[in-house]
């Protein structure tokens, strides 16, 4: 969720003119991609709980409530 909500500072603050924005955006473009193809439309689990499930995600052994909240919040915030 950090390197993420990074990743959208770093695509939004850049100008516009930049050679790096169109690499940043895309980045963050293919994240977003990612995450909603694996965790929305994918195979989400039955409760909607990021724990890693999805098809083609990794596995997680454990995550805080506080940091499934945080992933969230961050592709709000995006």
């Amino acid at each position: 969720a950090w390197s993420l909500r990074t990743l959208g500072h770093a695509a939004y603050i850049t100008p516009d003119a930049h050679t790096l924005k169109d690499y940043f955006v895309k980045q963050l473009d293919n994240n977003l991609k990612f995450y909603h193809a694996t965790y929305v439309t994918g195979n989400p689990n039955q409760l909607g709980v990021y724990d890693g499930s999805g098809s083609g995600s990794f596995k997680v052994a454990a995550s805080a409530p506080w940091q499934d909240d945080f992933l969230t919040w961050s592709f709000g915030y995006l």
